[in-house]
């Protein structure tokens, strides 16, 4: 017995000593620097511990790991049960002093505060903050030490703060509204809602000028967007409003890896407005519907457009971009270019362009084309006694694109006439045109030189060879009527 009574006194004094040097305030002043030391070699903060007190049923711990940084917890708590009823307040002054902790450079302030209730194997955290400048509210479950649904409602946060916070640079300042409802953000087993809003913006026109030498024209917007998350999809619907477009999308996105299959409409105003985006004045609007497929490898564009009166399917690998364009009319792409409208012709065409060099090429058929009232056909109907502007053309052009520049060949061909140019080249930046044109007009050749800008070009005209022909023509019928006369 007396062993027993050994062991029984044993383990009620290892108990005395653990809850001296646990629970009071003696063992509270010896555990407070081990914990402070703990923190600072985690954290690898000048942290310090101002108040550490631990009871049998309460907590309250404060620490400010620098001087512009702090928290604390306290509240009650049951060893029993395990049930927790706990207050936290964290109040960071100067987020850039936390790099070591956040292992990322953050700017700005944060405060947060709230409760942690319920027990050890499912806690509920409730809090308020005022992110940037929001009115934030939160409910956050964690199950098992693993976070399982969270609630959130962020009013009026400022882009501006937002992107500072992280160290971007604000071309954009704005106020958003979220609103997030996950009952499961397990991976691969996601559900939940999630619908942000963006209003009342302004863009930073300086900086945007500095960085990116773009005047940007003065610009409205707001964005609605609302995502349904289910296991691995998240199922999406955007909309998109400024006074320069209205663009809207739907459809479905895997995260990870990659993938989106989605419909979207795009409706530009007045396409003049992007001339300090575009670098040059584009006209009239711009209409394109259609559907949009594929991963980072491959994003497949498929879309019809009410302004060029056809389809355009493309497909981007990379930094290659292959279109084929089916039924383009080429009087609104002349129109949007700002070129005179000469030629109205339905256009089918395969195109290959590499984004980053800015260089491709084109090839295509034109088809049923004929031409509107132009200086060219005009001198042809004049000297070659031909109207061309009431014939049929079908035929070929090859485009070498070169930047800003364009080096194309083209052949058309009607009933009695046949039109041809190589290397003709236009310059989208200056609208300079150098062309070549070979015309033949019911056997009567002609050669048309066009340089200069291509809205008022200098038009030279070559008629030797139709001289000689009508020449050779003279001369032949003189000696036959000489030959008529002598037998």
């Amino acid at each position: 017995m007396k062993y027993f009574w050994f062991l029984v006194g044993f383990v009620v004094l290892i108990f005395i000593l653990f809850y001296v040097v646990v629970f009071t305030h003696t063992g509270n002043n010896i555990v407070r620097p081990i914990v402070q030391s703990e923190i600072i070699k985690r954290t690898m903060t000048p942290a310090k511990v101002t108040k550490f007190s631990l009871s049998v049923k309460h907590i309250d711990v404060r620490i400010k790991l620098d001087k512009y940084n702090s928290l604390s917890l306290m509240g009650d708590y049951s060893l029993l049960s395990n049930k927790l009823d706990l207050k936290y307040n964290i109040s960071f002054n100067k987020l850039q002093t936390l790099h070591r902790v956040t292992k990322k450079r953050l700017y700005g302030k944060l405060y947060t505060h709230g409760t942690i209730t319920g027990t050890l194997k499912l806690l509920h955290i409730d809090g308020v903050s005022n992110i940037a400048n929001s009115r934030t509210i939160y409910h956050i479950t964690v199950a098992n030490s693993q976070l399982t649904s969270i609630t959130a409602s962020v009013k009026g946060a400022k882009i501006q703060q937002l992107l500072a916070l992280i160290a971007k640079p604000a071309y954009i300042d704005a106020k958003t509204n979220i609103d997030i409802d996950f009952k499961n953000i397990t991976p691969h087993k996601l559900d939940g809602d999630a619908k942000i809003a963006l209003f009342d913006t302004l863009f930073n026109y300086p900086l945007i000028k500095r960085d990116f030498n773009i005047t940007l024209p003065k610009t409205t917007l707001s964005m609605n967007m609302n995502v349904k998350m289910k296991k691995n999809d998240a199922i999406y619907n955007y909309v998109l409003n400024s006074n320069l477009s209205h663009i809207t999308s739907s459809g479905v996105v895997v995260p990870q890896p990659f993938h989106i299959d989605g419909r979207y409409n795009i409706y530009m105003k007045n396409l003049a407005l992007l001339a300090p985006l575009t670098k040059r004045v584009l006209h009239g609007p711009l209409y394109f519907k259609g559907t949009i497929k594929g991963n980072l490898k491959a994003l497949h564009v498929n879309g019809y457009s009410k302004t060029l009166r056809g389809n355009i399917d493309a497909v981007l690998k990379g930094k290659t971009l292959q279109a084929k364009l089916k039924n383009i009319q080429t009087m609104p792409i002349l129109y949007i270019l700002g070129y005179p409208g000469v030629f109205n012709s339905v256009v089918n065409a395969d195109m290959t362009y590499d984004t980053l060099s800015k260089s491709g090429a084109l090839n295509g058929k034109l088809i049923n084309g004929h031409f509107t009232q132009n200086l060219v056909l005009s001198l042809v109907r004049r000297y070659a006694n031909v109207n061309l502007y009431n014939q049929r053309f079908d035929g070929d052009i090859s485009t070498k694109i070169d930047k800003d520049t364009t080096f194309s060949n083209i052949a058309l061909k009607s009933n009695n006439a046949s039109i041809i140019t190589k290397n003709m080249l236009l310059d989208s930046k200056t609208n300079a045109i150098k062309a070549k044109i070979n015309i033949v007009a019911n056997g009567n050749p002609l050669t048309i030189n066009l340089s200069g800008n291509i809205k008022k070009p200098h038009v030279s005209l070559n008629v030797k060879k139709l001289l000689q022909k009508k020449a050779s023509k003279a001369i032949k019928k003189q000696v036959s009527n000489l030959l008529k006369r002598f037998f």
